[in-house]
């Protein structure tokens, strides 16, 4: 029995968010042994884009896309994944990281709103209500305070998510003809060749680590990265760019839970029933509350 394109979509919706997750399980690791955050972005992306290349050479199959989608998924890497990760470690910098990530989950609502408002996607009430409800078990997961903030940390975060927001719903378009992991290839390219050339110019890569540094960085490279960015895209082409960011606000409740169970760090009632309205968000996106869309569309 086939799994529709829209279970197919909420499950690699999910598998994305949960791989993002262990990023800053991974990410620690490497810091405990080492690693700076230029070196760790610098082999996040160079060894994913790696990757996808060798797996298609593998295949004895080539990319065939024109020179304009190149350079759009180039630019897609470069400029929109790559200043998003780096308003993201400028607020990290500045304010609480709990803080910088609140902010950043700002986007699955500025991407929800950014569609209906650009016409890619309709607005009912199934996505408005798991919208408000995942939203606000983010806040309560996450546990932020603003109490003594760095304004300009708090910009920064919010710049994040505009980019990111950007990204994804310009990408959504870009990508509607395209194969998601041929696509994602060349925007994990664009990513590496813009943090090769900055760590080339910064001068601050290391790479002199212990083997459990390599393994926390390959875990970076295979699951936070590979597998969680082909995941997001094929989630983005079967269910749309709003749906799946909602559904990928998995994400900080999956690593409040390994944060639990590897560094030991408890969860708070508080988290806990945040945690909940998350998983209600994503459980209601798959029930229509609208009955009236739902016989429209079925008509």
């Amino acid at each position: 029995m086939q799994m529709s394109s829209e279970k197919l979509g909420t499950f690699a919706s999910l598998i994305s968010g949960c791989s993002f997750a262990t990023l800053a399980i991974f990410a620690k690791f490497a810091y405990q042994g080492g690693a700076n955050v230029p070196s760790v972005l610098f082999m996040r992306f160079t060894g994913a884009a790696l990757v996808f290349w060798l797996y298609f050479l593998f295949k004895s199959e080539k990319i065939n896309y024109g020179r304009t989608t190149v350079l759009k998924l180039m630019l897609m890497g470069s400029l929109g994944y790559g200043s998003m990760s780096a308003f993201f470690l400028l607020a990290v910098s500045r304010i609480p990281a709990s803080l910088a990530a609140m902010l950043l989950y700002l986007y699955p609502a500025l991407v929800t709103v950014t569609s209906v408002i650009l016409k890619h996607e309709r607005y009912n009430l199934q996505k408005g209500v798991a919208l408000v409800i995942t939203f606000a078990g983010t806040v309560m997961v996450l546990g932020t305070s603003f109490e003594s903030s760095d304004f300009f940390g708090i910009m920064c975060g919010i710049g994040a998510a505009c980019v990111y927001t950007a990204y994804i719903v310009a990408g959504s378009q870009v990508l509607k003809p395209l194969e998601p992991i041929r696509a994602t290839t060349y925007i994990m390219t664009g990513a590496a060749a813009a943090y090769i050339l900055f760590g080339l110019f910064s001068r601050t890569l290391v790479f002199s680590y212990n083997s459990y540094t390599w393994m926390a960085i390959g875990g970076v490279i295979f699951i936070a990265t590979v597998l969680a960015v082909t995941t997001f895209w094929m989630g983005v082409k079967w269910v749309g760019p709003s749906k799946t960011s909602i559904i990928s606000t998995v994400e900080p409740l999956f690593t409040v839970f390994l944060a639990a169970v590897i560094f030991n760090e408890m969860m708070t009632i508080t988290q806990l029933i945040g945690g909940t309205l998350i998983l209600a968000g994503v459980v209601i996106l798959q029930y229509p509350l609208d009955k009236h869309a739902k016989h429209r569309k079925t008509a």
